[in-house]
């Protein structure tokens, strides 16, 4: 297109339009918080003697948690990840499992339910 004098039409202005809005939009989608925090749930009938998750190069490890009661942790989002989880009951008795999701740009709240047959990862909003 060949902008004629007089029209409005101004190249380096829109060209610096365009810059300024790419640039609002990365810092948008990676400006963002990049905190998480998860709550451990003992939903099991017996007391759990070790747990670890894992998530974002971060693990925390929590032990002895008797049924019905919670313990949690913060941790820095460092790129897209899911939590890994490793159980062991008073019984010997061990779970794990892999999921979930966080990503940079979005602060994350997470809710691991530990049951006697499973590990449950939601998302809490």
């Amino acid at each position: 297109m060949i902008a004629k004098i007089g029209t409005g039409f101004r190249p380096m202005q829109s060209a610096r339009r365009i810059v300024a809005g790419i640039m609002v939009a990365g810092c948008l989608t990676s400006c963002g918080s990049d905190s998480g925090e998860f709550t451990l749930t003992n939903a099991a009938q017996e007391t759990i003697t070790h747990a670890t998750v894992s998530i974002c190069r971060h693990t925390s490890e929590f032990g002895p948690l008797p049924p019905g009661k919670d313990a949690g942790a913060a941790y820095s989002i460092t790129g897209d990840d899911s939590f890994r989880v490793q159980v062991t009951f008073a019984s010997g008795k061990a779970l794990s499992k892999e999921d979930g999701y966080v990503t940079t740009g979005m602060s994350s709240r997470h809710r691991i339910t530990v049951t006697d047959a499973e590990i449950i990862v939601s998302e809490v909003r």
